[in-house]
């Protein structure tokens, strides 16, 4: 009996009806291979499964999903496969350990197919099926061959674009179609010279100008209804037509032969159908295709990957053909199942109110709010709406939302009031409130000033509570505030912008307390928007992910947000963690109580063989005084080179650090590492005080109390102060100040200065 968690259809209808469930897989079935899965791709198949509209329907429950790519578990003898092996495989639909969306899969070995080991798996997943059904419709059918015209509709699919990478390189002419300017520019920056709207039937005029009158030799079609006829007439003498599409098929439309009199020929190419029952053409199949891509001759697709957390997501997104290529789920091993949710998110009648409303991370949770169901949404920025943003307004529109942008700044009370009066007065009851403003300003301590305080703490702090006192009397259903993994896990550079998150979750608790509705998000980065910085991060992209927290797509993300929402939560961190790098950066001994459960196997794992422990032990090791030093500065030189990126070889023992580019920053960072694995408080002067890796190796050998060498001593530095009393009489006025105020909303005001804008 193995449990696992997967993605069960109980009840056919839409994506919104499947829940991640733990099932029990029980054994592998004879003969099968059982793969871990680490990435499952998504159909337009799977979606006519799902919404009961297949041509057969799927016996309940059951878990979708027929392309998978992870890590074989076990396998039959004589298959070739053993445990560990990375393979792609596609699936039979249907039963509760036949489908992809699911932890374990299981897959008969003739479909199965070993990958390379640096594809990534969300590739691998993506490619399996859709260039098998290009290149056996293009090639084992149609016999495509250099200089004929082919016609590919939906061109930024995923079987289009297999078709025009097989088409390439056989040199072929490509004329492509597809639904949007975004898609148009994309294969135009392939090389595609001709691409037409598949949204129009004008595209035919277009196709005939082309060629002159004379038509395409191949139809690679997708379309249905009067544009399958449409292409069928854009035919050229012994053209061949091949039908990818189902919903003509499954409705037995109609098709005049006429149109085929000139030697034509029509085939139908469906390789879902054919993995059941003719599995070692399929497998044939797919040794031909992996070996073009190894050779490079062709190339994975576009992949767009999804948390495996909230299942309408990545369903959606496909159902607005707003995707380029290929769409693919990826299977978390940390994900919770959650309970069943007994009504929806967010109300068709109600007023949804998000602060810092045009910033990339509120417009994209705005356009989710839309699609999940919220009625009216009210944006309120500083800031216009931009061409960008309004294109994401009219989006929501689209999804039947009615949207009102409102020029406000959130600090301001004045302006909240005329925000708040507005949905008082001539929109539904105000239910929710996402507050995502921001501002950051990263610097070290001892550039910091006061000015540079009060616009990050502004909209954290003064605009939280005005929220927070402008809508007491309101009957709110969600209250969430924007926080980020700074108030929990600073960094160097993150005072300001840590204090003021940390104030968030602190008011979340407050909140709480009064019986309103609070949770404070402590979010990672988001990426491609505002390169995770802007969605709370605080630090650059390339440091956060060295450390072992990596951003996350827009999908993973709101993912996690309808997580929060549905489990409520007073505060919650939503960050994707790569456990193993994590622990290996921070040293297993090292790590903050907030992850403990995220990396406990692995710390277990370790036991304690990681950090000062082992350096500890290397130099105890040896009792020779030259012996300890090496190790100490071979030692240092790794740690250091990790810093700065540079390889070990390169870092020199007797060079100040500074002249090999460590700056304050890296200097911060490279101290916390040393604190972290040797398990001693090294402070921030000690880069300065011990300038080369002889010298710090000396001194952390007594700070270890492994005095072997003399202390050469720090470097004499003059540190020029201010008044010996500064800081007690800068206490005493600050003090003062907080006696003085007569409300919570004046301490707040006189601890950060009054009012401040925010983004």
């Amino acid at each position: 009996m193995w449990g696992v968690k997967a993605w069960v259809v109980r009840e056919l209808g839409a994506p919104d009806s499947m829940r991640f469930e733990d099932v029990d897989a029980g054994a592998a079935p004879d003969g099968m291979v059982r793969i871990a899965v680490r990435s499952s791709a998504i159909n337009y198949f799977d979606a006519l499964m799902i919404a009961g509209q297949y041509q057969v329907k799927p016996e309940l429950p059951f878990v979708p999903g027929v392309e998978v790519a992870g890590e074989v578990v076990s396998a039959p003898d004589g298959s070739g496969f053993a445990s560990g092996d990375r393979v792609s495989a596609l699936l039979d639909s249907g039963g509760l350990t036949r489908g992809g969306y699911a932890e374990i899969a299981d897959a008969a070995p003739g479909t199965v197919q070993p990958i390379p080991k640096e594809m990534p798996f969300d590739d691998a997943a993506a490619f399996t099926l859709v260039y098998q059904t290009a290149w056996f419709g293009l090639h084992r059918r149609a016999n495509l061959t250099a200089g004929e015209v082919l016609l590919v509709h939906a061109g930024a699919g995923g079987v289009g674009l297999a078709a025009i990478e097989i088409a390439k390189w056989v040199g072929a002419n490509i004329i492509a179609t597809v639904g949007s300017q975004e898609k148009r520019d994309y294969l135009r920056s392939l090389g595609i010279e001709h691409v037409l709207n598949s949204r129009s039937l004008d595209f035919a005029v277009g196709v005939m100008e082309i060629t002159g009158g004379r038509g395409v030799d191949i139809v690679l079609n997708s379309l249905a209804g009067e544009f399958l006829l449409k292409s069928l007439e854009v035919l050229a003498p012994y053209g061949r037509f091949v039908e990818m599409g189902k919903r003509d098929i499954y409705e037995d439309r109609r098709v005049g032969l006429k149109v085929l009199r000139k030697n034509a020929s029509f085939h139908v190419v469906d390789i879902a159908a054919a993995v059941e029952d003719r599995r070692s053409y399929v497998g044939g199949l797919l040794q031909e295709i992996m070996r073009h891509i190894e050779s490079g001759e062709w190339h994975p697709l576009p992949v767009e990957s999804f948390s495996s957390a909230d299942p309408s997501i990545p369903f959606r997104k496909m159902a607005q053909a707003g995707h380029i290529g290929k769409i693919a789920i990826h299977m978390e091993r940390n994900v919770e199942v959650l309970p069943a949710r007994n009504h929806a998110l967010f109300s068709k009648n109600a007023t949804y109110l998000i602060t810092g409303g045009l910033g990339g991370v509120a417009l994209t949770v705005a356009e989710w709010m839309a699609a999940n169901g919220a009625g009216h949404l009210v944006l309120m920025s500083r800031r216009a709406p931009s061409q960008e943003s309004a294109a994401a307004i009219a989006r929501m529109e689209g999804s039947g939302a009615k949207v009102v942008t409102v020029r406000a700044d959130v600090t301001r009370k004045n302006d909240l009031a005329d925000a708040l009066g507005t949905i008082r007065k001539t929109m539904p009851p105000l239910k929710g409130i996402m507050h995502t403003a921001a501002v950051i300003d990263d610097a070290l301590v001892e550039h910091l000033s006061a000015e540079r305080f009060l616009p990050v703490m502004g909209p954290k702090i003064v605009g939280t509570w005005n929220l927070h006192m402008a809508t007491m009397d309101e009957d709110l259903d969600i209250f969430v505030l924007f926080s980020s993994t700074a108030a929990i896990h600073p960094q160097p550079g993150m005072g300001s912008y840590a204090a003021a998150n940390a104030f968030l979750d602190a008011f979340a608790q407050y909140r709480r307390g009064l019986g309103k509705p609070a949770i404070s998000v402590n979010w990672g980065g988001w990426d491609n928007i505002g390169l995770a910085r802007a969605a709370g991060t605080g630090r650059s992209i390339e440091g956060y992910m060295q450390e072992g927290m990596r951003v996350f797509s827009a999908g993973e993300a709101l993912g996690a947000l309808r997580r929060a929402l549905e489990s409520n939560p007073v505060q919650v961190i939503a960050v994707p963690i790569d456990a193993n790098k994590f622990v290996e950066f921070h040293g297993a001994n090292n790590i903050s109580p907030a992850f403990a459960d995220v990396v406990s196997g692995i710390r277990q794992a370790k036991d304690g063989s990681s950090g000062r422990d082992e350096i500890f032990d290397q130099l105890t090791a040896v009792d020779s005084n030259d012996a300890r030093c090496e190790i100490m500065e071979a030692y240092l030189q790794e740690v250091l080179g990790r810093v700065l990126k540079l390889a070990t070889r390169k870092i020199d023992r007797e060079r100040p650090l500074g002249s090999m580019g460590l700056d304050s920053l890296m200097g911060l960072e490279f101290v916390r590492r040393l604190s972290q694995s040797l398990q001693i408080a090294v402070p921030a002067t000690v880069v300065f005080n011990y300038p080369t890796v002889r010298q710090l190796a000396a001194h952390l050998l007594r700070r270890m109390q492994l005095e072997i060498v003399e202390d050469s001593g720090p470097i004499e530095m003059t540190v020029q102060t201010g008044s010996p009393n500064g800081k007690r009489e800068a206490g005493k006025t600050f003090a003062s100040g907080l006696n003085q105020v007569e409300s919570e909303e004046a301490a707040l005001h006189a601890l950060i200065g009054g009012e401040q804008r925010s983004s």
